[in-house]
């Protein structure tokens, strides 16, 4: 608590205004999703763009169904109810960070199915995104620390499933001959 607490003194800079960008851009997934509509007009990237929306699914079931009412844990603004906050305290429980588990989740998609010039571009997003909400006071960093493994868990696990359906697979290895094709 020490740790978020000092975050809170540093309240009143410029950062504020970056902390609350991030998670506003987090909220619902929304720049993930957007980053999938992009992704849908490639042939090359489309099968990545339909399991990122997979994914995203996945992620709202388990993070934001089950595990958070699993573990039902109080967020520090919930308990620290002194604490002068930039946004009101979300009333949902704290564990894991539903923002950093949606951005991780993607992540993990782009990763498994080794579009690594996405994922790095998309890494500083997330993780400012997760950082926002220890900014924020919304988690605590095990929140955010279980955000990002159960997130590229089930970004990785959505890619390998998806692999498994026959018609998935196709759409894969067509889009990657293509390419292979396009730069010969």
């Amino acid at each position: 608590m020490s740790f978020l607490l000092s975050l809170q003194a540093l309240h009143g800079t410029f950062f504020d205004s970056i902390m609350m960008a991030a998670t506003r851009v987090g909220n619902a997934g929304e720049i993930w999703i957007a980053l999938a509509a992009v992704l849908l007009c490639s042939k090359k990237t489309r099968p990545v763009s339909i399991a990122i929306i997979v994914s995203l699914f996945a992620d709202l079931f388990i993070s934001n169904g089950l595990l958070k009412f699993l573990f039902a844990r109080p967020r520090p603004c919930a308990i620290e109810t002194g604490v002068s906050m930039l946004q009101a305290c979300p009333p949902s429980f704290s564990f894991p960070s539903g923002h950093t588990a949606v951005s991780f989740t993607v992540l993990g998609v782009l990763l498994a199915s080794r579009e690594f010039k996405i994922a790095l571009a998309a890494l500083p997003v997330a993780l400012l995104i997760a950082f926002s909400r220890l900014w924020l006071f919304a988690h605590f960093p095990t929140d955010v620390l279980g955000g990002v493994a159960v997130g590229l868990v089930i970004g990785y696990g959505t890619w390998h499933l998806l692999l498994l359906i026959p018609a998935f697979k196709r759409l894969w290895n067509r889009s990657n001959r293509e390419e292979a094709l396009t730069q010969a």
